[in-house]
Formats: C-alpha cells, sequence, structure tokens
C-alpha cells in the first residue's frame, strides 16, 4: 500500500483522497497505456464544519490512481478523520499547533492499539498534508498548513495577483520561495540534522543512500504507524519516527489564494513547486470557474506521462467562495482500465491485490465495485440514479431529460405523471 494520505482539508473533514496527482496536460493529447488508469476527483466547499472556525467558503479537488494504500496508510486516514474531527470540534476558532499536535498523538495511540477495524498495532505507516482554514471578517484568510512526512505543501499567490516588477520564479530552482510562491514546506527526511539528531538519539541509524533511510529500511522520518521505529516507553519527540507534524500558520492571505499538497513521488518527477504553482495559476487565469477536480485529474496525467510509478496523491484548495460548489458530485475518471491489467489495457481482471485495494477505494469512496456511467454523458459519479424501468442510468435530471424523447419508447417502468419515469438513486455496498 502507499504512503501518501493527503487530506483536501482537516476543518472540513474531508475524506482522505488517496493515491493520484499531476501538472495539466494539453487537452489534445494522446493518452497513454497508464494514463487509461482509473482517477478520482472530489470537489467541495469547505464549511468548517467540525472544527470550531470560522465558515471558510473554500472549494476543493484531488485526484487518485491506484487502490488506496493497505495497512496504516488507509486505516491511519480513517481513524485521522475521526479523532482530528473530535479535537477540532472542541477549538474556538482555528486550532493552535499545540491541540493539532496532540490530535496526531491520539491517531498514533489509537493506529497502535487498533481502530476502524484493523488489528492492533497494524503494518506500514502513512505521511499526512492538511489545511485548516477559516475566513476573517475582513475577507482576507487565515491557514494552518499541516504536515507530516514525505509530503509537501506550497501556498501561492491568487492567479488575478499581478507579478511584481523584477521578480519571476521561471528560473527558480525546486524549494527557493519567491513569487509567486508564499510558502514552501520542505518534506521530513532522515538527512536533515534535527531529525538525523532525534534519530540517533534513539539509537537508529541513517544510511548514505539516496534516498537516506532510517536503520537502513524507511526513508521518511515522521508518519503515524511504522510502529517497528517506535518504543512505547518513549515520547513521541523522543522516537526514531515522529508521529507529530509541523503547522505553518499564515493570515492576511489574500482571496483566491492557492495551496497545493501532494506526495513524494509528485514532486520526484514534476519541474519544482515555482512551476507547478505558476502552471496551476495560469489555468485558473484563464478558467477563473474551472473545476479543481479536473485540474488535479490532469496534473496526475502529467505525471503518468513522464513515468512516475510511484504512490500519488494531490489536492488542490482555493481560498475563495464556494458556494457554487456546494452540489458538485464526487467522480471517478478514466474507468475504462478499473477492471483490467496494470497498465489499464482491458485484457483479463486485475490480480487478487490490485482488486482488493480498487474495491477499498471504491467503497470508500462510496461507489459501487462495478463502473455504472451515465447513459448520456458517460460519467461516474456519486450518487447516480437510475430510471425505474432499471435499464437507464443517469448522473442527472439534465441527462435524464435529455434521454426521455428517445427512451420513453423502451422505458417499461409504471406511469407516474406525464412526465415519464422518475429516476431513483442507486444503492452503494
Amino acid at each position: 500500500g502507499g504512503r501518501g494520505a493527503s487530506w483536501g482539508s482537516l476543518a472540513a473533514g474531508a475524506a482522505p483522497v488517496m493515491g493520484g496527482l499531476a501538472t495539466p496536460a494539453a487537452s489534445t493529447a494522446t493518452p497513454t497505456a497508464l494514463e487509461d488508469r482509473w482517477e478520482s476527483r472530489a470537489a467541495s466547499t469547505l464549511p468548517a464544519r467540525t472544527a470550531g472556525a470560522s465558515p471558510s467558503g473554500g472549494r476543493s479537488g484531488g485526484s487518485g490512481v491506484g487502490g488506496g494504500g493497505g495497512g496504516a496508510s488507509s486505516s491511519a486516514a480513517e481513524v485521522a478523520a475521526v479523532a482530528l474531527g473530535e479535537e477540532l470540534s472542541l477549538a474556538k476558532g482555528l486550532p493552535d499547533a499545540s491541540r493539532v499536535c496532540d490530535a496526531f498523538r491520539k491517531v498514533d495511540g489509537r493506529l497502535r492499539a487498533g481502530g476502524s477495524g484493523e488489528p492492533a498495532a497494524v503494518a506500514g505507516g502513512a505521511s499526512v498534508a492538511g489545511v485548516l482554514v477559516a475566513c476573517e471578517g475582513d475577507g482576507s484568510y487565515t491557514a494552518r498548513l499541516v504536515q507530516l512526512g514525505d509530503v509537501r505543501l506550497l501556498l501561492a499567490q491568487s492567479p488575478g495577483e499581478p507579478e511584481p516588477e523584477g521578480e519571476s520564479a521561471a528560473d527558480a530552482p525546486s524549494g527557493t520561495c519567491c513569487w509567486p510562491l508564499i510558502l514552501v514546506t520542505d518534506p521530513h527526511s532522515p538527512a536533515s540534522p534535527a531529525e538525523r539528531a532525534r534519530i540517533e538519539a534513539a539509537g537508529g541509524e541513517v544510511s548514505q543512500t539516496n534516498p537516506p533511510r532510517i536503520d537502513g529500511s524507511l526513508a521518511s522520518s515522521r508518519a503515524l504507524g511504522d510502529f517497528e521505529f517506535k518504543d512505547p516507553s518513549r515520547l513521541p519527540h523522543e522516537q526514531k519516527v515522529n508521529c507529530e507534524p509541523d503547522v505553518y500558520e499564515l493570515s492576511g492571505l489574500r482571496p483566491g489564494s492557492l495551496c497545493i499538497l501532494a506526495g513524494k513521488a509528485f514532486w520526484d518527477v514534476m519541474p519544482g513547486p515555482a512551476a507547478v504553482a505558476g502552471t496551476v495559476r495560469d489555468w485558473l487565469a484563464r478558467e477563473p470557474k474551472a473545476d479543481l477536480g479536473d485540474l488535479a485529474a490532469g496534473l496526475l496525467r502529467s505525471c503518468l506521462r513522464l513515468q512516475c510509478r510511484g504512490s500519488l496523491s494531490v489536492v488542490l484548495l482555493q481560498f475563495a467562495d464556494g458556494a457554487g460548489w456546494s452540489t458538485a458530485l464526487d467522480e471517478i475518471q478514466n474507468f475504462g482500465g478499473l477492471l483490467g491489467d496494470d497498465c489499464g489495457n482491458n485484457v483479463g481482471r486485475q490480480d487478487d491485490e490490485v482488486q482488493r485495494q480498487t474495491l477499498l477505494f471504491l467503497r470508500r469512496c462510496g461507489f459501487p465495485d462495478e463502473p455504472c456511467p451515465c447513459d448520456v454523458c458517460e460519467r461516474w459519479v456519486q450518487p447516480m440514479s437510475r430510471c425505474r424501468c432499471q435499464r437507464a442510468t443517469y448522473c442527472s435530471k439534465a441527462c435524464q431529460r435529455a434521454a426521455w424523447k428517445e427512451h420513453r419508447s423502451t422505458c417499461e417502468a409504471p406511469r407516474r405523471a406525464p412526465s415519464g419515469a422518475e429516476p431513483v438513486a442507486l444503492r452503494t455496498p
């Protein structure tokens, strides 16, 4: 299972998006076999419904490829959603760093004891990236960026913000925080002096390999889970692998500011934070109402074209009024290869383990086990609706109306009204 558990908004209690990232590719690009892998798209407003914060009114999108990680990678995200929701609901406004760290310690403790139906001390670990955000009275935003493990977050200026004269990020090296970047975090690596000192004080060793690894095994120095590197008698900050995140506090952020959260595999193949931020900003400058989920899916496809085969995760978040996205539905795109082989070629079903992870991911996202796209537009969203005759499936009333003229001649549903067959929601497992 992958290690990348990316969360669109901890404040909103948004569901984790497991696996998936990218930079937008030209819409005319020819898909490769890998690009036919399935993706998930989620778009939602970010009301602070589990945190005691002011309504954040943002919009977010996520994209995924492959099944969510097994062991701690999946259960850590599920248990964390509950633990963080409980902890943040007690806060008056945005929680401070100490409260966030305490929530992560509780999550790690639940994982060691067992949670979400997992056995005690599940194998593996999970990195986490998250954002807590609130809209202030003057229209600006305050945010807490939360990072744990080999993930990275960046914060960038609004697409409408003009570039200052004499400043450019076009040739900036990876990690350099210059315009349009506001903040770029660094992943937790065993090679970092502070991380290395803690690891060695706990009796561990840091290898000289690339990447450096703890005791020749783990390449991330902080994580939920990974209990083989944790001594129950030690405090979190004394462990080889620390479960406490870094929390970055920012205020006065202008409406439209962007946040991108992604895992290690994404940043390994992409040209750098400044280039990624510039690409997303340019896209939104051209299409201000663009669906962030579609942008994330575009980024994912670019990552796959660059032959990235790691565990991928991405979340795009914009600090803006998200009222128009409150009814947006979760969607799985490019599901043609979902039941095919590893590269999306429909030449037989996936092997047992890939199929198991596929089903876990679908069920966690509330989708049925088998694809059931719309008969009109071929989109697969959640929830779908089916005509009472059980022979037609639609993603929306608009598609049902568009298909009714043709479908009415074969529809065998009982006629309740002149409008014809009324769709009923499909049930998921």
